[in-house]
């Protein structure tokens, strides 16, 4: 039997590493005032897929916020910033 090399460099041993889905708070603007965002709510309007559940997900603050929302998902320091200064609220 031939053997192979060792594959040497940066993520060669371990690329199945799942990374989580990104969204912006620009991307929450489909939903109404004072709505409850969790996978669910996501999977409903449409902004994320299936795979979601086995990858995770996770809010950054890019964008704009207008109306305050309840969310109750993973999220960044800014887009938690963010929220609260809108009036919403980070329930995780």
């Amino acid at each position: 039997t031939k053997r192979l090399p060792f594959l040497r460099g940066k993520n060669r041993n371990h690329p199945l590493k799942v990374k989580n889905l990104v969204l912006n708070l620009s991307d929450l603007a489909v939903f109404a005032r004072d709505a409850v965002i969790d996978i669910e709510a996501l999977l409903a309007k449409g902004l994320v897929n299936d795979k979601v559940r086995e990858r995770g997900i996770k809010i950054l603050g890019g964008g704009e916020l207008k109306v305050p929302l309840v969310l109750k998902i993973s999220c960044s320091k800014a887009a938690r910033e963010k929220i609260i200064t809108s009036g919403g609220k980070v329930e995780l």
